[in-house]
């Protein structure tokens, strides 16, 4: 690794009297570094080398993959997350996919994290998986047995990855459908939360396939790369200034909740609405929502009104 190069790009990037601030050192300084005439301190290649690992040693290893997937681990990495993810992997391809993790965090800033650092990528594709998520991996005995989900066969049986992916990418945002970690959850989507009756219909399994929404739940959710490019240009015209990024070090806030008590999956549809995204919840892919009892259309009760 370079690291005479990476201060030279970040100043690049930054321009000199910008970089002179960044580095803490003058403007004469800089232009010395820029040309080469000096060579930069070890303090400022400290200040780029953590970025450029990151970048370097987590993002181009996943060069070529065809998809994405992000994981904002916002309390513990859940072990029935984890085995049905694997699962997932080997059924669908390891070699197809690439992942990261974001911790530490609120889940809306990891999100907007995760959408910078896929992007990039040359990933087409970007699958979020919450920690919190359960999912059908291909073994329908596995869910139902183990999770008690009681599912229809043909649900419980599919793989959530390769159902997911099996939409066409003009479908630019798809969501699993998955249900409020209670005993009375909701459908996690608009419809099931605008309508008891569109909730009672989820439960019972009277939808198939992709049925537009409002906005999805981003528990399991596929975004192509063409939805996060419309939107960014929407930002990079002036619209929305409060989600735009102070700097070109940081990101652009896609999740950021629009008001206190509006969750980010309602407000990255809405937005995304606005622009013309029309959000989908596949009504055929159930995940297993994860809290003291793994939640499903069986055991959440859509008649408590």
């Amino acid at each position: 690794m370079n690291l005479t190069q990476l201060v030279q790009d970040r100043i690049k990037v930054l321009g000199v009297k910008e970089a002179a601030s960044f580095f803490g050192v003058s403007v004469g300084t800089v232009s010395n570094w820029a040309t080469g005439k000096t060579p930069p301190s070890i303090t400022a290649a400290e200040l780029v080398l953590p970025e450029a690992v990151e970048t370097q040693g987590e993002l181009t290893m996943w060069q070529g993959k065809k998809l994405f997937i992000g994981m904002p681990v916002y309390r513990s990495f859940n072990a029935d997350t984890h085995y049905t993810l694997f699962a997932n992997y080997a059924k669908y391809g390891p070699d197809k996919i690439g992942l990261q993790v974001r911790k530490g965090t609120c889940v809306w800033e990891a999100r907007n994290i995760l959408i910078d650092k896929w992007l990039k990528t040359d990933a087409p594709t970007c699958i979020m998986c919450d920690d919190d998520m359960i999912l059908p991996c291909g073994n329908a005995d596995y869910l139902n047995a183990n999770h008690n989900a009681k599912l229809p066969v043909e649900i419980a049986g599919l793989n959530a990855i390769s159902r997911i992916m099996s939409h066409p990418h003009s479908a630019g945002i798809v969501g699993a459908l998955y249900f409020g970690r209670h005993r009375n959850g909701r459908a996690q989507c608009s419809a099931g939360f605008e309508s008891d009756e569109e909730n009672a219909k989820y439960h019972r399994h009277e939808y198939e396939g992709l049925q537009p929404q409002r906005w999805v739940g981003t528990g399991f959710i596929r975004i192509e790369r063409w939805v996060i490019e419309k939107f960014k240009a929407h930002l990079d015209a002036g619209n929305w200034p409060e989600l735009k990024s102070v700097n070109d070090q940081r990101w652009d806030g896609y999740f950021t909740p629009i008001k206190v008590g509006v969750g980010e999956d309602v407000s990255f549809g809405t937005r995304c609405g606005k622009l013309g995204i029309q959000s989908y919840v596949d009504a055929t892919l159930e995940c297993l929502h994860c809290g003291d009892n793994s939640w499903g259309s069986q055991n959440t009760n859509y008649n408590f009104l």
